[in-house]
């Protein structure tokens, strides 16, 4: 057992294979120059299906449009990249208007056009590091300039309990305005909200699965391209244990 970034880490396999380096990095959750709001929920559903609604987050423009979502979102593209165990999916949308959430944190105003991003960091089996930010349009963000923007880190582990059943714990962080707490608690509810829309998707997804059986053929989309890597490598995984 190790404490490290807030949580506590139980290895319950062969005490000789237990490495703290294994430990994903949540340093955000503990850093002092950045603030960290975060909660857990207990999920009625399969963890992989919370696995693959972090890798797709074209949703946020259904799930959670009044938080996270704007319409655009779902029609840029997604670059997919695997490095061993690890998953990195990076999306960018270019002059769409900023969504509520980052309007209230980045004082943009509604009729602002911003460049934003979704980096994702996947590491398999269970952990997600989620890069999250949008800056003024034009203003360089995707080479690196993020002045004229807000950068945030949305970290996620699952904890899967039965095939039914996963702990659900997250934490979001930001480095800016730091002494502000009426901004902390905001966002404490603003992210609790939209990440319990998506605990509720998840439960009626696999209550849909149990009464109709998950045996059905799917369609897959090019913003799956994350999701199928990530069946891949757990399933890989799994095999070798």
């Amino acid at each position: 057992m190790a404490e490290k970034w807030r949580y506590i880490w139980i290895w319950p396999g062969d005490p000789e294979l237990a490495d703290e380096n294994l430990i994903p990095d949540f340093h955000w959750n503990k850093d002092p120059n950045w603030v960290a709001v975060g909660d857990y929920f207990y999920v009625k559903g399969n963890y992989r299906l919370l696995i693959e609604n972090l890798l797709d987050l074209s949703h946020v423009a259904y799930v959670h449009a009044s938080t996270l979502g704007t319409d655009g979102v779902a029609n840029f593209p997604v670059k997919v990249t695997r490095d061993d165990n690890q998953i990195h999916v990076e999306r960018w949308i270019f002059d769409e208007p900023a969504p509520a959430m980052f309007r209230m944190v980045g004082d943009f105003k509604k009729d602002d056009k911003v460049d934003r991003w979704q980096l994702i960091h996947y590491l398999a089996p269970t952990h997600f590091m989620i890069d999250v930010g949008c800056a003024l349009a034009g203003t360089g963000a995707q080479r690196g300039y993020r002045s004229q923007g807000v950068t945030m880190f949305s970290n996620h582990t699952l904890t899967p309990e039965t095939e039914k059943t996963t702990h659900y714990f997250w934490h979001h962080a930001r480095n800016f305005r730091l002494e502000d707490d009426t901004l902390t608690e905001k966002l404490a509810n603003s992210t609790g909200t939209a990440f319990a829309e998506d605990v509720i998707i998840i439960e009626t997804q696999q209550d849909r699965m149990e009464r109709l059986g998950s045996h059905k053929a799917t369609v897959d989309i090019n913003a799956d391209a994350g999701v199928l890597q990530a069946r891949r490598l757990l399933d890989g995984l799994i095999e070798r244990e």
